[in-house]
């Protein structure tokens, strides 16, 4: 049996039904058999939980992050990064030493795409998958081929010299990204998949006023300037209404 727990499970006002979920799983000594996935966002670290965790065998732990940097902070508000990367190394940690299979869960954005590069750092040096939920289209006002080709071009460069610093050499395509022997492999690969839309996918600029006007909404309700968290795209954000 495998039962995935969404990420809003883990939000507090959830937990008591998660927690209820768990407990009857272990009283009906499933936890040795069942095997359980859940997703967090990693604003908590529920110390009761976590207990209640300890005693299953098999989980599929997901780690769900955009960036490792404030930017975060205003796309996964009202996340507080420091907690975030606090409890992302907790999890990791908790995770090895059960032997339960863990990966980072992301969505690259026109927003986040330029700062995903550390994410899949922190993946290879713990030896952990990260699953990109493929290439976003919807909502299509956050769609990475917004970004125009100069400003494509730094983040492809950037991921070129990593893969060259780190002396990869392309293998054969791997398709499960929770094997633990090919999972290095599949996180440059999933990198270098990036790259290839960088280069590859032609800008649109048609949704441009819809991006802006996404961005206004979120400033006035939350009171944050994207400009504070992203001062590399201003030039580009007021050159298309900003």
């Amino acid at each position: 049996m495998f039962q995935t727990i969404g990420q809003k499970m883990m939000l507090p006002i959830l937990m008591p039904a998660f927690e209820k979920i768990l407990n009857f799983l272990i009283n009906n000594d499933m936890n040795k058999t069942v095997t359980l996935g859940f997703t967090t966002n990693l604003t908590v670290y529920p110390k009761k939980i976590i207990e209640l965790l300890k005693q299953f065998k098999y989980l599929h732990v997901g780690l769900s992050i955009e960036t490792l940097d404030k930017l975060n902070d205003f796309i996964r508000w009202p996340s507080q990064i420091d907690n975030v990367k606090n409890n992302l190394d907790n999890f990791v940690e908790l995770s090895k030493q059960k032997g339960w299979v863990v990966s980072i869960r992301t969505t690259p954005t026109l927003l986040s795409v330029g700062r995903m590069l550390p994410l899949y750092e922190y993946a290879l040096e713990k030896n952990i998958g990260i699953e990109a939920c493929d290439f976003l289209y919807e909502p299509d006002y956050l769609k990475i081929n917004l970004l125009p080709k100069d400003l494509r071009m730094p983040i492809v460069q950037d991921i070129e010299n990593f893969l060259q610093n780190n002396n990869y050499q392309p293998q054969e395509k791997v398709l499960n990204v929770r094997n633990p022997s090919t999972v290095k492999d599949y996180v440059y690969q999933d990198l270098i998949s990036y790259k290839n839309y960088l280069l590859n996918e032609p800008h649109d600029s048609t949704n441009e006023k819809k991006f802006i006007n996404f961005v206004k909404k979120i400033e006035n309700n939350r009171k944050q300037k994207i400009t504070d968290y992203m001062p590399e795209y201003e030039k580009f954000f007021r050159n298309i209404g900003y």
